[in-house]
Formats: structure tokens, sequence, C-alpha cells
């Protein structure tokens, strides 16, 4: 009669001759095997290895109230400092006002103009046909200095007439005179002294020429 057989690994029931368990695949001992009760062998059950001890993680603790405490006073102190300081910046009108020096471009550099020279420079003489007469008188006893336009051949092709007053402290004075006949434009000299006197016409064509560029004394 067969005996009745259990797997000393697992417990389950297996063949009297089998070496291994078919159901867990654990070696079996085929000594001699203790008789159960009912006439068969007893194997004694051996029960699984217990898991391997897993290491259980543990929260880090919540900081304590001290701690918690102790830096919001440190941040509340920090506040408080910062505010006084930016109240002290505001009274005593802080940040100063620091202006950077700024290197500028030697291209970008604009030089002073020198005063106008009142020495005369040189006339240019218009195409013939174009000629205009432009009179030149200086007052002696308050110093004005008067230009008249005298009329010409090229009076019809005129566009206008520039005067301009040079004085004696080197301050310039210009005027525009319409090509008129009798026209006239006063500009104030230099009382009791030497000043220069310029005359530019303009013609419809775009030319501009000097037509007189001299000084005026109080004796012209």
């Amino acid at each position: 009669m067969p005996q009745t057989v259990f797997c000393t690994q697992c417990g389950k029931e297996i063949p009297e001759d089998a070496e291994f368990c078919p159901k867990c695949g654990a070696p079996q001992d085929v000594g001699p095997r203790s008789k159960m009760s009912n006439g068969a062998e007893s194997v004694p059950y051996s029960p699984p290895p217990p898991p391997p001890d897993i290491p259980l993680h543990h929260p880090s603790p919540p900081p304590s109230r001290k701690r918690t405490l102790k830096w919001g006073a440190i941040g509340l102190i920090v506040i408080i400092l910062l505010t006084i300081v930016g109240i002290l910046f505001i009274l005593n009108g802080y940040p100063p006002d620091i202006s950077l020096p700024v290197t500028v471009p030697p291209s970008d550099i604009i030089l002073p103009e020198s005063p106008p020279s009142l020495q005369p420079g040189p006339t240019q003489t218009v195409p013939p046909g174009t000629e205009v007469q432009v009179q030149v008188h200086k007052d002696p006893s308050n110093g004005e200095i008067s230009f008249l336009f005298s009329g010409g051949p090229g009076q019809k092709v005129l566009r206008s007439i520039e005067v301009e007053v040079i004085r004696q402290d080197g301050t310039s004075l210009k005027g525009t005179l319409r090509p008129i006949i009798l026209e006239e434009v006063i500009l104030q000299g230099t009382r009791g002294g030497t000043d220069r006197v310029q005359v530019r016409v303009s013609y419809l064509s775009g030319s501009t020429y000097t037509i007189i560029d001299r000084q005026l004394g109080i004796r012209d």
C-alpha cells in the first residue's frame, strides 16, 4: 500500500519516492519516514523561511517649537533693521546723486565757434547783366549802419539780399533786404568804432555772391 508523503519544505503531498517536490522543487529526504496513524509515513513540515527584514522609514521629527520661534524672531529683527535703514536714507536724501564721467568720442565733440573776424574777406563778381547796387552808410552820431537797395540790371533775377554787421565787440547782426528800389535796412553798429559789413546777393538760379565785404568806420 503506498504511503502518503509530504514535502519537507512546502508541506504539499508528493510521491513516496520523489527526490524533489513537484510543487516547490525543494530536495526531499528519501530515507526512513515516520508513520502516521493511518499507516502513512509522516515527514516533519518545515515552514518557509521568514522574509528578510525590511528597514522601515521613519519620518523626520517635526522641528521643535523653540527652533521655529527662534528663526521667526531673527527674521522679524532683520525686517525691522531694513525698515529703519530705509527711513534714514529717505530722511538724509540718500542715495546721493552720483554722476559717472562720460567719455565722448572725438568725432562727437562740438567745439565752440570762434568769434567772427573784423578782417574783410574777398568779394565775388556776379555774371554780366546781373549786377545790382547796394549803398552802405554809417551814421557817426549813433553808429547805425543803413543798407539801401539802388536797383540794377539783375533786379529781375534777384531772389534776396542778406546783409550783416560784425561789430567791434565780436557780435553779429543780420538782416534781409528785399530787391525793391529804395528798400532800406538799418542795423546797429559800434558807436565811435569800426565794424565789418557784408552784403550777399542770391539769384533765382540758386547762386549766391558776396558783393560787399569791408570795414566801416565813423568817417565812412
